[in-house]
């Protein structure tokens, strides 16, 4: 009777990394990681709201995870992050600037937008997908699922121009677990320029907070 021999499992081959997928996490990294500030305008569009638009200008002072999104139409509201807390304040007629509510720091784009150095991995997003028309890129990024905020982020596009040489920030798409996606594009766009501290001071009135 041949002898009976216990078969080896068979070893799995190592997945290598995409190098496409490699480099665009190092596009989204660095360009974030070398900005100091920005100042846009911006329109937002809703796909839950697809008839209306919000408009207004955002500033960002990268080194420091400062950052103000003003909105100027339909309504009046800022969210505004200090470095160290980010709130909403609702300046609509009916509330005046009498609402103000604290959100996570990191929650939804404020993990791209917050200080020190970014590295995607530890801010719980993944490269999964890349489209590369001239010099222009689309990024696609997954939120991974031990890094789900309470905003409920699931899936962040990135659109790019003036690839490789001076890539710029042209918009952005969120979408959250319900599946609503809110699409950002930025005009006027202006890097490198000096913008005043007052403009991210900010202290909520503790009455008011929630």
């Amino acid at each position: 009777m041949a002898p009976a021999y216990a078969q080896s499992p068979t070893t799995p081959k190592p997945t290598l990394p995409n190098p496409d997928l490699l480099a665009a996490t190092r596009l989204v990294e660095d360009y974030f990681n070398q900005l100091t500030t920005l100042q846009a305008d911006f329109t937002q569009m809703q796909s839950d709201r697809p008839r209306e638009v919000a408009k207004g200008t955002f500033a960002l002072n990268r080194p420091r995870g400062q950052f103000v999104w003003q909105y100027l139409t339909p309504v009046r509201q800022r969210i505004i992050g200090t470095g160290t807390a980010v709130y909403y304040i609702d300046q609509s007629a009916t509330r005046g600037d009498g609402q103000v509510t604290q959100l996570p720091l990191d929650a939804g784009l404020g993990r791209l937008l917050r200080g020190g150095t970014l590295n995607l991995n530890k801010v719980g997003l993944r490269v999964n997908t890349i489209r590369s028309v001239g010099n222009t890129r689309t990024i696609g990024m997954a939120a991974l699922p031990n890094r789900r905020d309470e905003q409920g982020l699931r899936r962040v596009m990135l659109y790019y121009s003036g690839v490789p040489d001076a890539p710029t920030l042209e918009a952005f798409a969120a979408t959250d677990m319900l599946g609503v996606t809110t699409q950002v594009s930025f005009t006027n766009p202006k890097v490198g320029v000096a913008l005043p501290r007052a403009l991210f001071n900010y202290t909520p009135p503790q009455q008011r907070i929630r």
